[in-house]
């Protein structure tokens, strides 16, 4: 209306604007609501493209050599198909973040109901294992009894039965500890009851226990303690734990020779060191070693017994005791060293 105005000198007609205004307005918030045309990138660059235009064509009111005129209207149709072209790229791109964001909520929302889901697996693990464990107890105490000959004596072939069960009624018992430990890590449930350790009476009674088992295998289990003083804080049950399930996964992959376990000071902080002859780590399996259910593919050749959980559990209560553990082995076939730094 003001252009119009301008050229003719007749200003009545640029007062329609003034009633067109709250039509144009309305028509932009339909287009906000319905269509979201409000994007400002969008509308950046459609304003870009029809301000050029207009530019463009406003030298026709200039040029009056004919072929400037030409070559003017060859760049006006230019940039309007230029200027077409990339709303369209930006319009697309708009789309595709939309699109984005959508499937974004959506994941979100699916993590969310995995939580829930992987939550309510963990809960069902930890009753199942608490349901057995009830009559593993009963298994293991009665079946001590009678080896201890509380019923009467027993024939040999009978007590080596009675070892054998009593045997795997010990590893079953220490996988359901594993499957606990696990659901109490990931429920956030796991409880510590910290107070000052002597590493020194601490491995000498878990080396103690673990002498007869390793003795069955025929093999050596040997205890090395550098004189100094090895006090820390910690849970005296939990860092058992630990030492024991790192035997435990020693014993297992070490058909001959020897299980040495060592105590010194590295600075100030204790080490303790489980190093076996037994069949070593590859260096491919190195990075997952502690990771939940992570075992060496060939594992199974040599012990079919583990879950690959004790490893796990250890580490989780290592760094909750603020320290460190880690794996060293020259490969396959050249033994394993398991490193405790507290």
């Amino acid at each position: 209306g003001n252009i119009i105005g301008t050229i003719t000198d007749d200003w009545r007609i640029p007062q329609w604007g003034l009633f067109g205004m709250p039509v144009f307005i309305g028509f932009l918030s339909y287009l906000i609501v319905k269509y979201r045309a409000f994007d400002i990138k969008l509308i950046a660059t459609q304003a870009l493209v029809v301000t050029l235009s207009i530019l463009i064509g406003s030298q026709f009111f200039f040029i009056k050599d004919a072929g400037n005129q030409i070559l003017n209207g060859a760049t006006l149709i230019i940039a309007v198909f230029a200027g077409a072209a990339l709303v369209k790229t930006v319009k697309r791109e708009v789309r595709q973040r939309e699109e984005i964001e959508k499937l974004a909520k959506q994941l979100e929302h699916t993590n969310e109901k995995l939580k829930v889901l992987d939550k309510a697996k963990t809960e069902f693990v930890s009753m199942g294992s608490h349901q057995l464990r009830s009559p593993l107890t009963a298994i293991k105490g009665y079946t001590s009894m009678i080896l201890e000959g509380s019923f009467g004596e027993i024939s040999g072939k009978v007590r080596e039965a009675l070892e054998a069960l009593f045997q795997s009624s010990q590893k079953l018992d220490r996988v359901i500890e594993d499957f606990l430990n696990v659901t109490r890590i990931e429920l956030g449930s796991m409880k510590y009851d910290m107070g000052t350790v002597d590493l020194q009476t601490l491995l000498k009674q878990v080396v103690e226990e673990q002498k007869p088992t390793v003795l069955k295998r025929n093999l050596q289990l040997n205890l090395e303690i550098t004189p100094g003083t090895y006090t820390v804080r910690g849970d005296a049950g939990k860092l058992s734990q630990v030492v024991t399930n790192l035997i435990d996964n020693a014993l297992k992959y070490t058909p001959a020779g020897q299980i040495n376990v060592s105590l010194a000071r590295a600075g100030d902080k204790s080490r303790i060191i489980i190093s076996d002859t037994g069949v070593g780590i590859a260096p491919d399996v190195m990075p997952k070693l502690f990771q939940k259910f992570a075992r060496a593919d060939d594992a199974g050749k040599v012990n079919i017994t583990g879950t690959g959980l004790g490893l796990y559990v250890a580490k989780q209560i290592i760094e909750a005791h603020r320290g460190k553990i880690w794996a060293e082995s020259e490969g396959k076939g050249q033994g394993s060293k398991f490193v405790v730094e507290l």
